[in-house]
């Protein structure tokens, strides 16, 4: 995942649904960095996977029990950014941010066994992410696009991130059942607006407590081939969204300074029934 990963504790302290639909999985991974001026990297890594086969989640074939699924990766890719503030500490980057949009791209080439089948890929990425400062507002957004190519087994597909704790996610849908999408081609865009106290200042309690507004909307639109069905059966949730997925939320930050809480719906498609379509969800959260 190109996109930060997540660092709410709240989403990892109370995760709501049992985790069930996990396989494990072994990898090995090397990889290069190296950049060739501020604000151009490239990056070259191999990876080599063996999947598992797990007794929520099972691997089937016309019928058949799969063990495993093993994969070897190459991956190619680039990040581009302009006049980005950045500091290094303990051998490790922290990025500060820039004005102008950061752009990630992957293409990953590969090969996977599964039984008697070996057959190659192609999996190729690109993320853009932007913040931009409105006045004494900021609106952020993550665009993200794949493509795939070849007939690939379920896992190896782009399953789409789910969070169904009862923290806040931000670079997860919130309201999204767990294997719930795959697609081997999609786009998605995620974004946050943050009014600052735009509102709220202008009420004095709220003003003194210093809380914030804040808005987010979440879409993703996909395509599933149904051949890759042909090499692994796919769970009975898993669809795509073909339908464009799409949910809302409005919710106040810099609670007590650290917290903040959501009211998260989900717009389309409807879940038949099956979870309400609105959560209250948390998050503990530094936003200066």
């Amino acid at each position: 995942m190109m996109v930060t990963g997540e660092d709410n504790v709240i989403s990892v302290l109370f995760t709501g649904k049992p985790l069930e639909n996990l396989s494990r999985e072994v990898s090995y991974r090397a990889e290069y960095d190296h950049e060739w001026y501020r604000g151009f990297m490239n990056i070259i890594s191999f990876n080599h996977r063996t999947i598992d086969s797990c007794q929520y989640l099972p691997f089937r074939r016309n019928g058949l029990p799969v063990s495993s699924i093993t994969t070897n990766e190459i991956t190619l890719g680039a990040r581009l950014s302009w006049e980005e503030s950045v500091t290094d500490n303990y051998c490790r980057r922290y990025y500060m941010g820039t004005k102008y949009p950061v752009v990630n791209l992957r293409v990953t080439g590969g090969r996977y066994q599964l039984q008697n089948i070996s057959e190659n890929y192609l999996i190729a990425r690109a993320v853009v992410n932007h913040d931009i400062n409105i006045g004494l507002t900021k609106f952020e957004y993550i665009l993200e696009a794949g493509y795939s190519l070849g007939k690939l087994p379920f896992p190896l597909l782009e399953i789409h991130r789910a969070d169904q704790s009862v923290g806040f996610s931000l670079f997860s849908f919130n309201m999204m059942d767990e294997m719930e999408y795959a697609s081997d081609r999609f786009v998605s865009i995620m974004s946050q607006y943050h009014l600052n106290g735009l509102f709220f200042n202008r009420v004095p309690l709220l003003k003194k407590l210093g809380v914030r507004e804040v808005f987010s909307a979440k879409v993703l639109w996909s395509q599933l081939d149904q051949q890759h069905n042909d090499v692994l059966q796919f769970p009975s949730t898993l669809t795509d969204a073909r339908i464009p997925y799409s949910e809302v939320s409005v919710g106040i930050e810099n609670l007590f300074q650290y917290f903040r809480v959501d009211l998260v719906g989900r717009i389309a498609p409807k879940d038949a029934g099956k979870n309400i379509p609105l959560a209250v969800k948390f998050r503990f959260d530094f936003n200066f």
